[in-house]
């Protein structure tokens, strides 16, 4: 079993909090070093052990954001302060969020950027929406007619030599019928290209059954996302985003036009509308990508 031990002081002194087993910490601000106390880890980290089995990447930012810093099996740092960070900073007091391995990744000794998703970015690109912490975890959320449409922030999921992949979880509320869900796992590469979406699911709770043709449809669409973001890397990131956006919102008012023509006497809970939705988040999502930097 791998093995990371965290202390407030240097040298292994003050408060200090063990973790055992594969891992990965988002939030450092809920963990604690003793459970009836609320003292926190965020910010408060001067030293670090790692045990033979223990691979540990850290950061500086929540959500396994920010820069990073690999810390191999059998450390011994005994002071954080000496570690560079960035553009002229240290990582004494600096870890809000970690990832533990119990085995050497396939990309330590490569150590490729790590892409990252810039939630003020993918906020930006709903300009109606509002905060949304009701529920579990920050979402972003917003309002047509009866129904609430709720995006949760992507969260890290996994990693390899290749690729980075994020878990998004969305939400259709509804007063008049059942909540619907959708949940995938979106996979970038190494420069922030979106490469796949998997395990797509979809849990409807109102009127209408979503067939695999929905299904399908989305996975055409995301291909599509992949050829584009392809011309985006050569240099035209700014006409080819352009372009992009016109398309999925042409195909969206296309959908919801003949959905609400076909359906316009039964749909009373906006399923139907729940499709285009997912097929935004995607689109924003992919615009709000940058490829993250290691030290």
């Amino acid at each position: 079993m791998c093995s990371v031990s965290f202390f407030s002081g240097t040298s292994y002194s003050g408060n200090g909090k063990a973790y055992n087993g594969q891992q990965g910490q988002a939030d450092l601000g809920t963990q604690y070093y003793k459970a009836n106390e609320k003292d926190d880890l965020k910010n408060d980290i001067q030293s670090v052990q790692t045990d033979g089995n223990g691979w540990v990447i850290v950061f500086d930012e929540l959500n396994y954001q920010g820069n990073s810093l690999l810390i191999p099996n059998n450390s011994t740092i005994t002071d954080l302060e000496a570690y560079p960070r960035g553009d002229g900073g240290d990582w004494k007091k600096q870890i809000q969020s970690f990832l533990m391995y119990d085995a050497q990744p396939g990309f330590w000794n490569f150590n490729p950027p790590m892409p990252q998703i810039n939630e003020a970015a993918f906020s930006k690109l709903f300009p109606d929406s509002y905060e949304d912490d009701k529920l579990a975890g920050a979402a972003i959320a917003y309002n047509i007619e009866d129904s609430v449409y709720r995006i949760y922030m992507p969260t890290f999921s996994w990693r390899d030599i290749n690729s980075t992949c994020y878990y998004v979880h969305l939400d259709h509320e509804n007063s008049a019928a059942t909540d619907d869900h959708a949940e995938f796992y979106a996979v970038f590469d190494n420069n922030g290209n979106l490469t796949d979406i998997q395990n797509f699911n979809w849990s409807e709770g109102g009127a209408f059954n979503i067939t695999s043709n929905a299904v399908d449809a989305i996975e055409d669409i995301v291909s599509l996302t992949g050829d584009l973001l392809d011309v985006v890397t050569d240099g035209v990131s700014t006409e080819v985003a352009d372009v992009f956006n016109d398309v999925f919102s042409v195909g969206c008012k296309i959908f919801n036009f003949a959905c609400g023509q076909i359906y316009k006497y039964t749909d009373n809970g906006g399923v139907f509308y729940f499709l285009p939705v997912i097929i935004h988040i995607i689109n924003r999502l992919t615009c709000s990508v940058n490829a993250g930097t290691v030290d």
